[in-house]
């Protein structure tokens, strides 16, 4: 989240399923669609249109269910749900009913239920703090004690062994993933051959994969 935000861009939809494990057990960051840039230096806006929020509500931060714009300190929330999702296997705030959720968001105490360590708790209380000005940043994320003894630095350029390497003959092996995805149809959505016609011929010129589609 750091470099992401560092680049002028807010994720928006960090949440356990756009968290892979690549090939050699260190995490990828997946689906961008809904990301966006934000201006660092301008405070969160409120959003004139209240029914379109961005997003998947288990991890929206409470300024968005608010009506703010998104910003890094969103993206930090749910950050923060993730973190508590990793370390007791149960969502902070879940329900089945949407609107009992947003309630939960917005006013529910952390439901401490399982054995932490203090240096976690505090952690997540720092991290899922519904006052925007008080939440914590990813700096003082990485400083927390909860991580003390981690070197950042190693485990950006991949020199720490990941405790879990999935056992995948190719880069094509899908094993990993349930068939109930697998065994989908793949159909491409169609587009218009007037909307193909305004997107440059080299926009993806760099794409590890592109398809030589005929729309007509």
């Amino acid at each position: 989240m750091q470099f992401i935000h560092a680049s002028g861009i807010v994720y928006r939809d960090l949440k356990l399923e756009n968290i892979l494990l690549g090939e050699d057990g260190h995490i990828k960051i997946t689906d961008f669609g809904l990301s966006t840039a934000f201006a660092e230096e301008s405070a969160p806006v409120v959003r004139r249109n209240f029914h379109q929020l961005t997003g998947t509500y288990e991890y929206l931060s409470p300024e968005i269910l608010r009506g703010y714009q998104h910003s890094p300190a969103s993206d930090i929330w749910a950050y923060g749900v993730v973190l508590f999702e990793m370390l007791t296997a149960q969502h902070p705030f879940y329900s089945p009913d949407r609107h009992q959720l947003v309630q939960n968001i917005l006013h529910v105490p952390l439901p401490f239920h399982h054995p932490l360590s203090p240096m976690a708790i505090d952690l997540l209380q720092r991290i899922l703090t519904r006052e925007i000005e008080y939440r914590i940043t990813s700096e003082e994320i990485m400083n927390h004690v909860f991580f003390d003894g981690l070197n950042w630095d190693d485990l950006l350029n991949k020199q720490i062994s990941p405790p879990f390497v999935p056992n995948v003959q190719d880069t094509t092996d899908t094993g990993f993933f349930d068939a109930e995805f697998t065994e989908q149809p793949i159909q491409f959505t169609p587009i218009s051959t007037k909307e193909l016609a305004r997107v440059p011929s080299d926009a993806f010129a760099n794409f590890s994969y592109r398809r030589d589609y005929d729309y007509n």
